[in-house]
């Protein structure tokens, strides 16, 4: 079923061939085993009752379609059409009609591309995951996409309160060395078990950075797991700000952040239905009415804020961009921005923690940077003046969003949306989503107006 309206010629074709394959003369190649594998370590920790054939084909089919996204560059449309190719144990259940439109639906909804695939039957089993066989956990488990965050941070403190004498299995990063510190000083590790993504791929020499299909590949892990381990749910902590927030206020000709919004969650169950029928674990959202404050506010209320400090936020990889001096948060992306005001209006000192760009009431942003590590980083550059801007237009956009008529008929889309997906309180979305941008609105003026009115970012939230 070919999906994408330019025809093959047009698209980027990506092929995944086993080892010793001969090599196609055009396209890009991923070489599976070498381009695209299991962690073995990794996938040993799965605690499930067996792995199929289709498990092992999801897996990889998700690592693909991530390696795909990773390493195609946008341009200025920024809409790729992609033609996928993979060996499989199964390529006949994979090619039928249901399996591939939910397929793009899902991938379509949340990256704005245009997918189509071709499977070939597997030369060769991978027998070393299909011998795997493990017990599932006894009781009723929980399932946790855990990226180390705040929101994470936040669900998982709330876990005992929320699902009482159940155990949470924790879906992570296999890079994300800070994890366990995080989990350690968050909860109870009897009553909890990590689980590391399985699959990896080369990601190339000059990755994508918009990289929307990370939540598929996460996700997919994630649902795997549970309906291995018989979990009936999967649950997304993210909180409104960051789940539904980014579909109002869509940043120039990108298309709409959507990769913890609920539409995507359910495009995503409606394809796994596909493959598991009734096996199929829900994906929940019990915090996409809430801000990240009253989160956190709800956290302090019923268990308490030990360890919240040891959360990490930041989208960028601030060593990287500027030297290994760099701390952990940036402070200026919109998810740094999103933290600091949660902290701000929970009075949790966001002061004292380490961020590249340190002081918010500095008059220029190249300022704000720690002055005892600034000569030992790379200078701020004109990107970093853009990123910082875009973060505070976003949060300033969505601020106001009610108080402009014209955003009526966006509003009106994403509750609709909301409703069909059947998101918790979808009945009472639009009051909902209402009470939620209001509150939004009340802590970023409280945000801003704490500021030195000359400071960089009150100048910014009030030249945009």
């Amino acid at each position: 079923m070919n999906l994408i309206d330019e025809g093959l010629e047009s698209a980027r074709q990506v092929r995944c061939l086993e080892r010793g394959a001969p090599l196609p003369k055009n396209g890009v190649v991923c070489i599976l085993g070498d381009d695209l594998k299991f962690s073995y370590s990794a996938l040993e920790t799965f605690c499930c009752s067996n792995l199929d054939p289709v498990d092992v084909d999801l897996l990889l089919l998700a690592g693909l379609i991530a390696f795909a996204d990773r390493n195609s560059r946008r341009n200025a449309n920024w809409v790729r059409n992609f033609h996928l190719e993979l060996p499989v144990h199964k390529p006949e259940f994979w090619a039928s009609r249901e399996v591939t439109y939910r397929l793009f639906e899902a991938l379509r909804f949340l990256t704005g591309d245009f997918w189509s695939f071709a499977f070939s039957r597997r030369k060769k089993r991978d027998e070393r995951a299909l011998q795997l066989r493990f017990q599932a956990p006894a009781g009723d488990p929980v399932v946790i996409p855990y990226s180390g965050g705040l929101d994470s941070f936040a669900e998982l403190r709330l876990f005992p309160v929320r699902h009482s004498n159940r155990m949470a299995i924790l879906v992570s990063t296999i890079h994300n060395t800070a994890i366990p510190k995080v989990i350690g000083s968050t909860a109870d590790p009897n009553s909890c078990r990590r689980l590391r993504v399985p699959v990896r791929f080369n990601n190339g020499h000059h990755p994508e950075p918009s990289f929307r299909t990370r939540t598929f590949l996460f996700f997919v892990v994630a649902a795997t797991a549970a309906k291995l381990a018989g979990c009936k749910e999967v649950i997304v902590p993210e909180n409104g700000q960051g789940s539904i927030g980014p579909s109002l206020i869509p940043s120039g000709g990108e298309h709409p952040f959507l990769s913890t919004h609920p539409g995507f969650t359910h495009r995503l169950s409606l394809y796994l239905r596909e493959i598991w029928g009734k096996n199929t674990p829900a994906f929940r959202h019990p915090n996409c009415w809430l801000t990240k404050a009253q989160m956190l506010s709800e956290v302090k209320r019923e268990v308490g804020l030990e360890g919240w400090e040891n959360t990490r936020s930041c989208s960028l990889i601030t060593k990287r961009y500027k030297g290994s001096n760099a701390p952990e948060h940036c402070g200026i992306c919109s998810n740094c921005i999103l933290r600091r005001l949660a902290l701000y209006q929970m009075g949790l000192g966001y002061e004292g923690e380490p961020y590249l760009w340190q002081d918010l009431n500095a008059p220029r942003l190249d300022e704000s940077v720690n002055r005892h590590i600034r000569k030992l980083l790379r200078p701020t550059t004109p990107n970093d003046y853009r990123l910082a801007a875009a973060s505070i237009v976003d949060h300033k956009s969505l601020s106001s969003i009610l108080q402009l008529d014209a955003n009526a008929s966006c509003l009106s889309r994403v509750i609709r949306d909301l409703q069909e997906c059947g998101t918790e309180g979808a009945f009472d979305a639009h009051s909902r989503l209402e009470a939620l941008l209001l509150q939004h609105r009340t802590e970023w003026l409280s945000f801003v107006g704490g500021l030195e009115p000359d400071s960089w970012l009150a100048q910014l939230a009030e030249a945009n």
